[in-house]
């Protein structure tokens, strides 16, 4: 490659974007953060809604399998447009002269329609005339369904309700609405579409005035979007109150303090400061429940008193907060309540309490309690927001968002990989967007996405003092390490292939390769599959040649990925005996044209292997399309490259010489400019009319002219 393409190249690569995978905290990419810390009724069931499967398989076994699940979904939401040539369900009806479900379906299709014209949006506005219409053809549709109730009873027959009961509610008959369901509650045996009856069902009763009615309905089909609903003027301190004072024992104070809390803690942490509204609000709320408890009104103590210790830690009064907690812990209450108590409680304390082996004890019976708890708890796969279940969020937060910076804070730093190693390993045994879960082994053979690379737990072992890894690896493999690292490692993901890996490749980026090779001789053959590339993978000795012309080399069939290993030890082999070279060259004061090659070819392996080489996967696992200053400056590699090549220009004066050490050192001046890099451009550019620089086309290069012309 001629330098002018190559130049401009390096240039268009500097200027992209930083993109590196997580960017800010080194934690923040795998965890909730602390936001519905406050549990007392599961979040994952109560999202559950979906009234149409069971519905969908009815109809699907109606058909005998001939239409799919979606068609058949596509066929029930029609709005009625549809004609009948297209309508499969339909005309597999008619085929196999199925009477009943024909004439259902053609209402079906009616109602839709006129669903569809009744619905108010911003795209329908209907007249006066319309309007009137629509209530007529509701009317129609009722009589029909009535009708039909008043035959034989037949398979049908919720479904017969279901339509009765929706055209009364939207006809405004609210009384001929309760008649059908007190009449025929009992023949509607179908689950989903006795949820559906029983909603028209509260909707009324929430028109008649009989609002704690239907909030005990909403709770016990949990449809809390109509719970919330239910509220209109918000959930607030003052309403909570309005109801204890008409229903101290409603089921409602669950879901909404639940809300209350959740929704403080969530402005908290987008807000990073509790506004003046939210501090009055959370104090009234401390005030409320303590008069709550103290009435003697209620049997749900320990609710008021667990919600009533978490508003105090949102208001940073952590010793009171675990003061309710703990007195809350001593109630008797719903499992669902105690867990959550206690899980507050573990926040709280890992909060607050002085780090010693008491607390660490303490730590020990808790986060193993919590790993366990959330093993048993449901996960919930309805909604990318909620991939994991509460015991895992709760556990992520107490581990990445407290204990952590505390930890590290005391430079702690095997415990601190420990905790993230935990942490990570729960998370991908349940996140469904990485590539694994609880039935499929942990190693690099798996394929999709592989989080081993990205997790919390490797950008904490690729930060922290490769002596600090080594301890680690010496605590999780080796039975070293506190009691507390010691009662984490059966949390941890342990496999000695991946660390020894990871150890390994610091100890070459610090040079220590004979170190470095002990390691690598512990890892397994298929191990360490995730060293990306670039440019087509890897090359035979691809560290070896001229960085800054490397593309004018033919590249050679790449190696298998499972060799990635041995590449890693036939470097460290390499660069032991090429430095061991130098060394006796330097120490014998041999600075001539043999040692200029020696530098040069030495200083070519260290750029190919840094962050800017073309096999800088050698020493990492990833990079972004832009390098960041931190590290460009921080590359021992690069500066011992820079090192070679000033030595080289040094003890070889030959004009060939001279010419490629200039070029590399502009080159990576590129990216990591020297002081001395202005005089280094304008001794090239000297160069640019004598054989060397004609053969490297120095005169042609637009970037290094226009570099100089700035100057």
């Amino acid at each position: 490659m001629k330098l002018k393409t190559l130049f401009l190249l390096l240039v268009s690569t500097a200027c992209a974007p930083n993109i590196w995978a997580c960017g800010g905290s080194l934690w923040n990419c795998d965890h909730n953060p602390g936001r519905y810390l406050f549990s007392t009724t599961n979040r994952n069931e109560i999202t559950k809604t979906n009234y149409e499967e069971q519905n969908i398989a009815y109809w699907q076994k109606l058909t005998g399998g001939k239409l799919s699940t979606y068609e058949v979904k596509m066929q029930l939401n029609n709005t009625g447009d549809m004609s009948d040539g297209s309508n499969k369900l339909l005309n597999l009806m008619k085929e196999r002269k199925n009477k009943e479900a024909v004439e259902y379906l053609e209402k079906l299709k009616e109602m839709k329609k006129v669903a569809a014209n009744s619905r108010l949006n911003s795209w329908n506005y209907p007249s006066k005339a319309q309007l009137e219409q629509n209530k007529k053809d509701w009317l129609n549709i009722l009589n029909w369904a009535q009708n039909k109730l008043k035959g034989k009873r037949t398979q049908m027959n919720s479904r017969y309700v279901l339509m009765a009961m929706r055209a009364a509610f939207y006809a405004g008959k609210d009384d001929v609405l309760g008649e059908i369901w007190l009449s025929q509650n009992k023949n509607v045996r179908e689950p989903d579409l006795k949820n559906q009856c029983e909603g028209y069902m509260a909707a009324q009763w929430i028109k008649s005035g009989w609002t704690e009615k239907a909030r005990d309905y909403y709770i016990k089909a949990g449809r809390i979007t109509d719970l919330r609903a239910s509220f209109p003027q918000g959930i607030n301190t003052k309403v909570m109150k309005e109801v204890f004072d008409k229903y101290p024992e409603s089921k409602s104070f669950n879901y909404i303090i639940q809300d209350f809390l959740n929704n403080h803690s969530s402005d908290l942490l987008d807000q990073r400061e509790m506004s003046e509204e939210s501090k009055k609000e959370l104090k009234t709320f401390v005030n409320l429940a303590g008069n709550v408890v103290k009435s003697g009104s209620t049997k749900n103590v320990a609710l008021w008193l667990s919600g009533r210790g978490y508003a105090l830690y949102l208001l940073g009064e952590k010793k009171a907060a675990i003061s309710d907690l703990q007195q809350a812990m001593k109630v008797k209450c719903d499992p669902r309540t105690q867990f959550n108590t206690r899980a507050l409680t573990l926040v709280a304390r890992a909060d607050n309490d002085n780090i010693d082996a008491k607390f660490e004890a303490y730590l020990t019976k808790e986060l193993t309690w919590l790993r366990n708890a959330s093993a048993k708890n449901k996960t919930n796969y309805d909604s990318p927001l909620q991939l994991r279940n509460h015991w895992t969020d709760v556990f992520n937060h107490v581990v990445y968002d407290i204990l952590i910076p505390r930890y590290n804070a005391s430079n702690h730093t095997t415990t601190v990989a420990l905790l993230a190693n935990a942490a990570s390993e729960l998370t991908h045994t349940q996140n469904i967007y990485d590539r694994r879960c609880t039935i499929l082994k942990r190693d690099s053979t798996q394929k999709g996405f592989n989080g081993d690379y990205t997790s919390a737990l490797f950008r904490c072992l690729d930060t922290i003092r490769t002596e600090s890894v080594i301890n680690y690896y010496s605590v999780v493999n080796q039975g070293g390490g506190t009691a507390f690292e010691q009662s984490l490692v059966p949390l941890c993901y342990t496999n000695e292939s991946y660390i020894c890996d990871i150890i390994a490749t610091k100890l070459m980026r610090e040079f220590k390769f004979k170190q470095a090779m002990d390691y690598l001789k512990k890892v397994e053959k298929n191990a360490a599959l995730d060293m990306n590339t670039v440019d087509g993978g890897w090359l035979g000795r691809p560290w070896q040649g001229d960085f800054w012309k490397w593309n004018e080399t033919k590249k050679k069939k790449n190696l298998a990925a499972s060799k990635s290993y041995a590449q890693k030890m036939a470097f460290c082999k390499q660069m032991m005996k090429m430095e061991e070279n130098i060394s006796k060259a330097q120490s014998k004061q041999k600075m001539d044209a043999k040692y200029a090659k020696q530098a040069y070819d030495l200083a070519c392996c260290y750029f190919n292997a840094s962050l800017f080489g073309k096999c800088w996967a050698m020493t990492e696992y990833s990079k972004s399309s832009y390098i960041d200053s931190t590290r460009m400056a921080d590359d021992a590699y690069l500066k011992r490259a820079k090192t070679l090549l000033r030595s080289a220009y040094s003890a070889d004066k030959s004009e060939a010489n001279m010419t490629k050490c200039l070029a590399a050192l502009f080159y990576i001046g590129q990216y990591s400019p020297s002081n001395d890099h202005d005089k280094m451009a304008k001794m090239l550019w000297k160069l640019k009319d004598t054989p060397s620089g004609s053969e490297f086309n120095i005169g042609n290069c637009d970037l290094l002219a226009n570099y100089l012309k700035l100057q």
